[in-house]
């Protein structure tokens, strides 16, 4: 039945799926203002990169880059009782966020992850960004919703059985030592980045070798294997 039709790929339509997600990732990495994205990725250089020499995103990047959209789409339309894409500022109005969702009863903070990982820990830059909107929000409680979107097994039981995909809820609380220095940290982070990103207009990129750069790192060095901007940053070491 119907062994008359044709299959073929469609490169053409592919493409104007990526271009737009290539404009939307865009949006989201450019600018003059300082974001918490920017300031909680494992290599705030990497981030710098990114800001002042922007490059296209690679089909596997728009395709992670898609997934992830459609689990925050979805979760911000099927849970009741919250405000979405809520933005938040520093007291300086010089950072800000968008919290992916804010309990309308608590004014507490959830963001949505997702993560392919096999190893099912919790990244802690994901836990950063949560803590940094705590801050902004005056929040000492938060909440990360986490979609595991391949098999993966427990840190406690690294060769157990492979589980399967599935989500799950975490709460993260501070004191209020932790509130006051997560606090610090972002206005120490934002303002060095900040001044290397301008910097850069008139110095080039030597003026990104103040960022702190995962290689010098041996638990984060692994970034630098899917990292775009190897050579450039290994120029100016």
């Amino acid at each position: 039945m119907f062994k008359t039709y044709k299959l073929t790929e469609d490169p053409a339509t592919l493409k104007k799926l990526v271009d737009a997600l290539q404009k939307n990732y865009d949006i989201r990495t450019r600018g003059t203002e300082v974001h918490v994205s920017d300031l909680v990725q494992i290599c705030l250089r990497e981030q710098g990169f990114r800001r002042v020499m922007p490059k296209p995103i690679t089909e596997f990047t728009a395709f992670y880059f898609l997934l992830g959209e459609a689990c925050h789409i979805a979760a911000q339309k099927l849970i009741d009782g919250v405000k979405t894409e809520v933005v938040v500022k520093t007291a300086d109005k010089k950072v800000q966020g968008h919290v992916d969702m804010v309990l309308n009863l608590t004014g507490t903070p959830v963001e949505v992850k997702t993560s392919t990982a096999r190893i099912r820990f919790v990244a802690q830059h994901y836990i950063t960004q949560l803590m940094y909107y705590m801050v902004m929000l005056n929040k000492r409680k938060g909440h990360l919703l986490y979609f595991w979107l391949s098999q993966g097994r427990l840190p406690t039981d690294p060769k157990g059985t492979l589980r399967s995909p599935s989500f799950g809820m975490y709460e993260v609380t501070i004191t209020d030592l932790e509130f006051a220095t997560i606090k610090a940290d972002i206005n120490n982070k934002s303002k060095l980045f900040s001044k290397a990103t301008a910097e850069y207009e008139t110095g080039g990129i030597g003026a990104l070798q103040q960022l702190p750069a995962a290689k010098f790192d041996e638990t984060k060095a692994f970034k630098c294997n899917s990292c775009k901007y190897v050579t450039e940053c290994n120029s100016i070491d």
